[in-house]
């Protein structure tokens, strides 16, 4: 019998009912051992549409995983570490944590039950969705959420083309039109995705923003962005294409893939770059403070100073363009931060906030209630009213 066939043979016996030392044990051993191991394949047979399991019910399923739970030894640190994985099976809405070496369960959507978790508001928050608000250059405003796939304008021979989810140009204009600008804003529980003039594509995360020209001048290709933005720039010797971030940095790039993220609330201004090379500046006016980017690398800008995070992790930089929550030592404060923007919620803490090391990764389809529900295993407490989240350690 291989590893694999081991561990499920050990499942199935602990399904069964078997607690006894050696089988808890067994499964201890595994979590502490084999971390990254895919409980996903091991227990998707059991959720399989018709082809149910005889010891499976969800009443049963909860017990097992909850049973787990109970028979784990806490791990004394002083900031517990969350590791979070999001699974979805046919007929069936759960979110399974690892938590510091355990297996969590938590029947969130299971109608008329109640988890037993840290939230106790009775509202809930909708995940984020498509949708922006374009804001053309004689200040009139679309709300991209209402409108139907088409021509949402018309600017100086061009047409802006709305077609599921993303903006684009179609038309000619003539160079020797003036410069109109466009600007596009996510609004907290909103992203987008627009193509510029030149065919460049910009992928906006939630509360950012993209001021864009209708078309580009003959010098450059500049654009304005603040929040979070990821860049696919068409290549363009002739025409060097510039990003003033938050008009305290920018970027300076010929053709290539990058994030930027520029949140006010956040500590630093960030560059990743994917593909190609760019340049930031901290100064869009001066060359006085400069980094060149490699693949791979990452320019932050904090307090004044630039400097380069030689091996910046790119999935980590783009979970949110990829529809993933991810978090590799983050804090409560920082993942709660995500969650404002995400939910559109404002936080707020009362007293002393736990100190909490989280990593992983979770959908970000999942709603307000599901993502924070967990918080009550770790000592803290989530109330929502109306739009006011307020987290508080549990007496």
């Amino acid at each position: 019998m291989n590893q694999p066939e081991l561990i499920a043979f050990i499942f199935k016996k602990y399904l069964e009912g078997d607690t006894s030392p050696e089988v808890m044990t067994a499964i201890t051993q595994v979590l502490e051992e084999q971390p990254d191991f895919d409980w996903g394949a091991l227990m998707q047979p059991y959720f399989e549409a018709g082809k149910p399991d005889p010891a499976f019910t969800e009443d049963r399923w909860a017990a097992v995983l909850q049973g787990i739970l109970q028979h784990q030894p806490q791990q004394k640190t002083a900031a517990p570490v969350v590791t979070l994985r999001w699974w979805r099976w046919a007929g069936v809405a759960a979110v399974l944590l690892l938590v510091a070496g355990t297996l969590l369960w938590q029947p969130w959507q299971k109608q008329g039950k109640q988890p037993a978790t840290a939230f106790t508001g009775v509202q809930d928050r909708p995940p984020g969705k498509e949708g922006a608000v374009l804001t053309l250059a004689d200040g009139t405003q679309v709300l991209l959420d209402t409108v139907k796939n088409g021509v949402v304008a018309a600017q100086q021979g061009m047409q802006l083309l709305l077609q599921n989810g993303r903006l684009r140009y179609a038309g000619q204009q003539a160079d020797n039109d003036q410069l109109a600008y466009n600007t596009i804003t996510t609004p907290k529980g909103r992203q987008f995705q627009v193509q510029l003039p030149d065919g460049s594509t910009v992928w906006l995360n939630a509360a950012s923003s993209l001021r864009f020209p209708t078309r580009f001048s003959q010098r450059e290709r500049r654009v304005e962005v603040a929040g979070e933005v990821y860049m696919e720039v068409a290549p363009d010797a002739q025409h060097p294409f510039r990003v003033i971030i938050n008009h305290k940095a920018s970027v300076e790039v010929l053709g290539t893939s990058f994030n930027i993220k520029a949140y006010d609330n956040e500590a630093a201004i960030q560059t990743t770059l994917v593909t190609g090379k760019v340049k930031m500046l901290s100064d869009p006016g001066s060359k006085a403070d400069e980094v060149l980017l490699q693949p791979g690398q990452q320019a932050q800008l904090a307090d004044g100073l630039l400097h380069i995070q030689p091996n910046a992790d790119i999935s980590l930089v783009l979970a949110w363009k990829n529809g993933l929550f991810q978090f590799d030592g983050a804090d409560v404060k920082t993942v709660m931060r995500q969650i404002e923007r995400w939910y559109d919620v404002e936080v707020k803490y009362e007293g002393p906030v736990k100190q909490i090391v989280f990593h992983g990764k979770m959908d970000r389809g999942v709603s307000l209630k599901a993502f924070i529900g967990f918080l009550g295993d770790y000592g803290l407490k989530a109330t929502l009213e109306g739009r006011v989240l307020t987290i508080t350690e549990k007496k």
